[in-house]
C-alpha cells in the first residue's frame, strides 16, 4: 500500500514484484503501468479508481482511494504521456502505453493499495503545479 498527500497532481502507476526490476547502470528499467479499468465517486466524493498491473504472468490489482480528484481517465482521452521523453529518462526504458490518468485536484489522503506484494512502485507524474507531496508507507 502507498499512502500519500497531494495536491493538484496527475499520475500514472506502475510497480514490480520481486527482483524484476533491478536495473543496472547499462539497462534502463522496463515497468509495467496499471491499466486502469474504471472509477467511481461515492456522495462523500471518495473516489475509487481500479486497474490491473501484468507483471510476469502475474495480474495484480490496484486500487486507488481518496477525494479530491477532478477525474480519472480509464478509457481513452488525451495521451500525456506522448510528448518528449520525460518519462524514458535515467531509470525507466517505457513510457505509459495507454493514455490512463488520474488528475488530483486537492490535497488530502490518497491510498494506493495492490491485491500482491509489490516493489519498486513507479508514478508517472504530469505536473505538480507548485505543490509537494508527503509519502508515509
Amino acid at each position: 500500500m502507498v499512502v500519500f498527500d497531494w495536491k493538484r497532481v496527475s499520475l500514472a502507476l506502475a510497480a514490480t514484484t520481486g527482483g524484476m526490476a533491478l536495473a543496472t547502470s547499462a539497462h534502463a528499467t522496463v515497468v509495467q503501468w496499471a491499466d486502469l479499468t474504471d472509477a467511481s465517486t461515492d456522495a462523500a466524493g471518495v473516489w475509487t479508481i481500479n486497474g490491473n498491473i501484468m507483471v510476469g504472468g502475474d495480474v495484480v490489482g490496484v486500487t486507488f482511494t481518496g477525494t479530491g480528484v477532478r477525474f480519472a481517465q480509464t478509457n481513452g482521452g488525451y495521451n500525456y504521456y506522448e510528448s518528449g521523453n520525460a518519462y524514458t529518462n535515467g531509470e525507466v526504458e517505457n513510457r505509459p502505453e495507454t493514455p490512463d490518468i488520474i488528475a488530483i485536484q486537492s490535497g488530502s489522503l490518497k491510498t494506493i493499495s495492490f491485491s500482491k506484494a509489490v516493489s519498486n512502485v513507479y508514478l508517472a507524474l504530469v505536473s505538480w503545479n507548485n505543490n509537494s507531496g508527503t509519502f508515509n508507507q
